[in-house]
């Protein structure tokens, strides 16, 4: 069948990417980024009571509830430089700051704070492509090679010197170049990352 009308299950079904099984190539990834917890970071303060509060969304006091919420906002200023961070890093992801997310085609970045038990948080949509190939489609989702292309391969190290290796894939390097990133900003915020 031809998958041109539906590019998004052919990639799902493996029709139109390489890989079988759970090697076949994702047609997105969403990764939620946040910046410590709710103890130290919370969107409202100590004394909000999340019972109370999901009591009047489920009985349809949504007034009441948004008032209670605003009634409990954290104001203490490291939620708002959270929010900062947070703002600067999806800029960087968005602007391919230092040309490091060059085969990631951003599908939407968004910070918000729409959980009042929760913290700031960086809502990350994202597909990875290869481009310039020179067998088959120019342009296509491939993590494996539009990963590679940014750097990032998959390999194995030994943990602590035991014989089993531990493997770092090319994804997880991705992830955690951005969590670095995060820490650098939060150092120079004065924080220390746990």
């Amino acid at each position: 069948k031809d998958y041109a009308d539906d590019y998004v299950s052919a990639l799902e079904d493996g029709r139109a990417c390489f890989g079988k099984g759970d090697k076949k190539e994702k047609p997105f990834h969403h990764d939620v980024i946040q910046i410590g917890n709710r103890e130290d970071f919370g969107i409202t303060d100590k004394d909000f009571d999340v019972r109370y509060w999901r009591k009047l969304k489920k009985t349809g006091e949504l007034d009441a509830a948004s008032k209670y919420v605003l009634m409990h906002r954290n104001t203490d200023t490291k939620v708002n430089e959270a929010i900062q961070i947070l703002c600067e890093i999806a800029e960087e992801i968005r602007d391919n700051k230092d040309d490091k997310y060059s085969n990631i085609l951003v599908h939407g970045l968004t910070v918000h704070c729409d959980e009042p038990n929760g913290t700031p948080h960086l809502d990350f949509r994202y597909s990875i492509f290869t481009d310039n190939e020179k067998t088959g489609v120019p342009w296509r989702v491939s993590d494996h090679k539009g990963l590679a292309k940014m750097g990032f391969t998959t390999e194995s190290k030994s943990k602590d010197g035991q014989d089993e290796p531990e493997m770092f894939t090319a994804l997880q390097k991705f992830r955690e170049s951005i969590n670095t990133r995060i820490e650098e900003k939060m150092k120079e915020h004065g924080w220390e990352r746990k």
